[in-house]
């Protein structure tokens, strides 16, 4: 679906209980994006059911890539300090 939304710029996913795998789909998703400045996944279910630690930080971090984004919310989805170091 984000293939063909290049010219997305606000995406607010939040309070949707996504866990991890979801949360990666969304990621790869916004890879293809290349108009996106607003990103809101908070209040979602982030690190959960995730096969091993860091890993949802590396998806993000593939997804986002060089992106320039104004606003990114990723705030109450469990990422432990690790993670969040990673980001």
């Amino acid at each position: 679906m984000m293939g063909r939304m290049k010219k997305l710029s606000v995406f607010k996913l939040s309070h949707n209980g996504f866990k991890a795998p979801g949360c990666i789909k969304v990621f790869n998703g916004v890879e293809l994006s290349n108009s996106l400045r607003f990103l809101d996944l908070s209040w979602n279910s982030m690190n959960c059911l995730i096969p091993k630690q860091g890993d949802i930080a590396k998806a993000l971090m593939d997804g986002l890539g060089k992106k320039t984004l104004r606003h990114l919310d990723i705030s109450f989805n469990s990422l432990n300090n690790q993670e969040c170091h990673e980001i």
